[in-house]
């Protein structure tokens, strides 16, 4: 959890919030380009999104979108191709 005064929690959750929009920036760009997504690039979206939801935070519209993709092909049972490498 992020704890501090008003200004540094706003800047940690910016911060979040922009680490989450790389991330799931890579993630889409991994499925379009038909790569293996690593499954630490999808725990630390979740992770971040978990976090800012947690804080009362909207997730931005990338982070929603990689996570609907995400979560869509692992319903369908088109489970995304995931690597255990680091990206």
């Amino acid at each position: 959890m992020i704890e501090g005064s008003d200004p540094d929690r706003t800047k940690q959750l910016a911060q979040v919030a922009g680490l989450a929009i790389s991330v799931a920036d890579r993630i889409i760009s991994a499925q379009i380009m038909g790569l293996q997504i690593p499954d630490q690039q999808i725990a630390a979206l979740t992770r971040a999104a978990r976090l800012l939801k947690d804080q009362g935070l909207e997730w931005p519209p990338l982070v929603e979108h990689a996570l609907r993709v995400v979560a869509d092909d692992l319903v369908t049972g088109d489970e995304p191709e995931i690597s255990s490498e680091r990206a």
